[in-house]
């Protein structure tokens, strides 16, 4: 991708994210067409098993139940609360909230051992009126406060 950014003298970032953009949507009917036929219940890593993309949203579904949910595909699958997805470390003193003033229903979560943080949004507090593939938009001001801006 850069060296054809290069040769067409656009901007790398611009169009890796075109690229995505443009096959995403095929992604997103695999995924769905996927969840219905495929049990991920045995899938115990936090990147995504239609797409293989790592996952950055959590969501706590209103039983309790934590679940990633690909920002790429859709797919959602059961995962452990507690647990990086990125390096899959369970050891509580290594990871810690970040405290997100004014706010309940999201919390942002970050690993010392690898650096990587990720977003909880819990429908418990918030209910299912959002529709998740929203959760990454959602809570975007996570993001900023992630990485210092905000």
């Amino acid at each position: 991708v850069h060296e054809a950014a290069e040769k067409i003298q656009v901007d790398p970032e611009v169009l890796e994210a075109i690229l995505a953009w443009s096959i995403q949507p095929i992604f997103e009917a695999f995924s769905r067409a996927l969840s219905g036929e495929t049990d991920f219940s045995s899938w115990h890593s936090g990147r995504c098993p239609v797409c293989g993309g790592p996952s950055r949203l959590e969501f706590i579904d209103e039983e309790g139940h934590s679940h990633l949910k690909c920002q790429f595909c859709g797919a959602e699958w059961s995962y452990p609360e507690g647990k990086c997805p990125y390096c899959g470390n369970e050891e509580s003193e290594s990871i810690i909230e970040i405290p997100v003033k004014g706010e309940d229903k999201f919390r942002l979560m970050a690993c010392y051992k690898c650096g990587g943080y990720w977003k909880i949004v819990d429908e418990r507090k918030v209910g299912t009126n959002i529709p998740r593939s929203l959760y990454d938009i959602w809570s975007f001001k996570l993001d900023l406060l992630a990485s210092g801006q905000k």
